[in-house]
């Protein structure tokens, strides 16, 4: 090969290498940063801070969505069915539904105050149910003293409309939850809580009414979260 040919052939190389390198890096995902978790977005996302009054938040915004975000002591993932079912506000009016009558108008009271109350199994609802309640998602069978009777039990419309995942281990808690049917306009979110053991503080991180398409990329980014203990 002749000296001016393989300087030119050298030259367009060099070219190409840089070209490539520079289409890689703008499609290479990039670390994010929120308090003591961090997570990998694509680069078209960007954080934007905003001022909390008691835990840090804001929103990591990329061309077509973005996700809110809020991290601190308080908080939190979704309601989902089982947890509902353990501590839902259910287990007051169940309660309430027969000893009203020994609670004073105007007075106000402690759950620890309250009549004690039994639950004695708890059952998926049958069609024949719905003479207890209708369209109720479970029956409690409940008894107060002597008195025993069914209670109808509604489950919050996010325990309905999301799939969960919940993984406890490798001392964590991470409970990612997204929407059974999603589109653009519909209803449900596409929500990751994540909280180390370690710490009470937690992050969560929101979107709302994504496409599957931008659902299933959310669901990605959030496989990416991990715990990162500032120094």
């Amino acid at each position: 090969m002749k000296k001016p040919v393989f300087i030119l052939f050298l030259f367009c190389l060099i070219l190409l290498s840089v070209s490539c390198y520079e289409r890689k890096k703008k499609t290479e995902w990039e670390e994010i940063t929120i308090g003591n978790y961090s997570c990998k977005f694509p680069p078209d996302f960007r954080l934007i801070k905003e001022q909390g009054i008691d835990s840090y938040v804001g929103k990591i915004k990329g061309d077509s969505f973005y996700f809110s975000f809020d991290s601190g002591e308080f908080s939190g993932g979704l309601e989902t069915s089982e947890g509902y079912l353990k501590h839902g506000i259910w287990h007051f009016y169940a309660g309430n539904k027969y000893t009203h009558k020994f609670i004073e108008e105007g007075k106000s009271y402690n759950l620890d105050e309250l009549p004690k109350l039994e639950v004695l199994n708890l059952r998926p609802a049958k069609q024949e149910d719905s003479i207890i309640g209708k369209d109720c998602d479970y029956i409690a069978k409940c008894k107060y003293d002597s008195l025993v009777y069914d209670y109808p039990i509604y489950f919050p419309e996010t325990a309905k409309i999301h799939h969960f995942k919940i993984d406890s281990s490798n001392n964590k808690y991470r409970q990612i939850a997204y929407a059974k049917n999603p589109k653009k306009g519909g209803k449900g979110q596409t929500h990751l809580f994540y909280q180390n053991d370690s710490t009470n503080s937690a992050i969560s991180l929101s979107a709302h009414n994504l496409t599957k398409e931008q659902q299933d990329l959310a669901l990605k980014i959030f496989e990416t979260m991990r715990y990162n203990p500032q120094k």
